[in-house]
């Protein structure tokens, strides 16, 4: 309880601006005037976390939006949610210790089955991530991006509601690019019914620009009709596994240097 409300506190001092490194969570709905945008914060956060991260967004936002009925709207109506976030554009980004190769992309797969990962996707070249991590600064910047817009200051995060038909808006580059074209949906049905926001998934993925590698699995992305969102991260080794993993390596060398005495 208590890392998890430190993770809260600790975003909610994040700068209101946006930021290269940082991840940021986009709601479109198809027909609706606008789109919904938060910034997460920095990808380090997710891709270091050893424990889940609570973050909380603003019901007020959604409900203005997409209406009181976003997260159980019809088969007709969904709300589609996805999250993305880079490295600088050609060129190395450090983001506290940590630095990042130019064209680094992160992003979410949702997931078929809650509960299963989803397939890992692949990583690709700089040019070609490239060409993402631009539709990203497109989103960020100029008319009707994150940054030139109005932050609405709810919840814990910063955020703002967009026109959807903005050329810089997330929903523009979401629906008119196909690489850019990643989430799932937030009503995601069930045997015919829709379960609402707790059935809906998303996989975080680091994708490297190496050609052909396969994207890492950093954990997936929740939420809670009430806005609640948690990031449950990768399972990471106990220490007791890594004092396992020590003392076999240790046996290892003594097997290895004990062959090498007996052949001399």
């Amino acid at each position: 309880m208590a890392l998890a409300l430190a993770a809260v506190l600790g975003t909610s001092a994040h700068a209101q601006t946006y930021n290269t490194g940082d991840v940021l969570l986009g709601f479109d709905q198809s027909g609706a005037a606008n789109d919904y945008e938060v910034d997460l914060g920095p990808f380090t956060q997710f891709a270091d976390a050893t424990s889940p991260v609570v973050l909380q967004l603003s019901v007020t936002d959604l409900n203005t939006a997409f209406g009181s009925t976003w997260s159980s709207n019809s088969q007709t109506d969904l709300v589609q949610w996805s999250a993305i976030g880079s490295g600088a554009l050609h060129g190395v980004t450090t983001v506290g210790s940590t630095s990042l190769a130019a064209d680094t992309l992160f992003y979410t797969v949702g997931e078929v089955t809650p509960g299963t990962q989803s397939t890992p996707p692949t990583e690709h070249s700089s040019t070609s991530q490239g060409t993402t991590v631009t539709q990203l600064v497109n989103a960020t910047t100029g008319s009707g991006g994150f940054t030139s817009g109005t932050l609405t200051g709810n919840g814990t995060l910063q955020a703002i509601i967009q026109s959807a038909t903005a050329t810089n808006s997330y929903a523009y580059e979401i629906n008119s690019k196909s690489d850019f074209e990643i989430g799932s949906d937030i009503q995601q049905p069930t045997s015919g019914s829709f379960t609402g926001p707790t059935d809906s998934v998303l996989d975080l993925y680091q994708l490297n620009p190496v050609n052909g590698g396969t994207a890492s699995y950093l954990g997936d992305f929740s939420l809670s009709s009430g806005g609640t969102l948690t990031f449950d991260p990768a399972a990471v080794p106990e220490p007791s596994t890594y004092a396992l993993m020590g003392v076999g390596a240790m046996f290892l060398i003594w097997n290895l240097r004990r062959k090498k005495t007996n052949a001399l």
